[in-house]
């Protein structure tokens, strides 16, 4: 007695569908997936950042102590407020814009080189970064692996805690014209 065999396989409308359910499925996750890398990004530099904030606490605490004894002139910190910025291991003091305060100061220049080693030997990296400090105390950092980064961390205020102007800000500019005033605690 013959059989009847059946054929095994889709359907071209059951394709269709299947097709159709994928797509819809890619559809939602591609754009979900790329928020949740961003955030990924985000958050390791953010911890970087708090890793450069305590390694460049640590040394200017030690600056600290050298330079309790110094005339007021030959500090390097002072005790008044300044900002530093270092990419790739190249620092130097800076104003709140970013452009350097004293680059014609030799002194001044190799201290510059000096603390950025220092950070980047205690925190391992060599990213760029700028720090706030005041009275001998950091006030704020921001960090980047590339100096334009779009993936840029901050800390205390790391960038969940930041509005959405500031967080705009920060992720649109330079490392090095970053404002540092928004990452500060209050």
């Amino acid at each position: 007695m013959k059989t009847n065999k059946s054929k095994k396989g889709f359907t071209l409308m059951e394709l269709i569908i299947v097709l159709a359910i994928l797509g819809i499925l890619l559809t939602i996750m591609i754009p979900t997936w790329g928020y949740f890398i961003t955030k990924s990004r985000e958050r390791n530099a953010n911890s970087k950042a708090k890793i450069v904030f305590n390694a460049a606490q640590t040394e200017i605490t030690r600056y600290a102590e050298r330079e309790r004894t110094m005339k007021s002139d030959d500090r390097f910190i002072t005790d008044g407020k300044f900002y530093f910025y270092s990419h790739n291991g190249n620092g130097a003091k800076c104003n709140d814009k970013g452009v350097s305060s004293d680059s014609d100061n030799t002194k001044f220049a190799q201290d510059n080189n000096k603390l950025s080693r220092a950070i980047n030997r205690i925190a391992g990296t060599e990213g760029s970064y700028k720090i706030y400090v005041e009275n001998y105390i950091v006030k704020s950092v921001v960090y980047s692996n590339f100096e334009s980064g779009r993936y840029k961390g901050t800390y205390p205020k790391t960038t969940d805690q930041l509005g959405s102007t500031e967080l705009t800000g920060i992720r649109n500019g330079n490392v090095q014209d970053s404002n540092m005033s928004v990452m500060i605690l209050d």
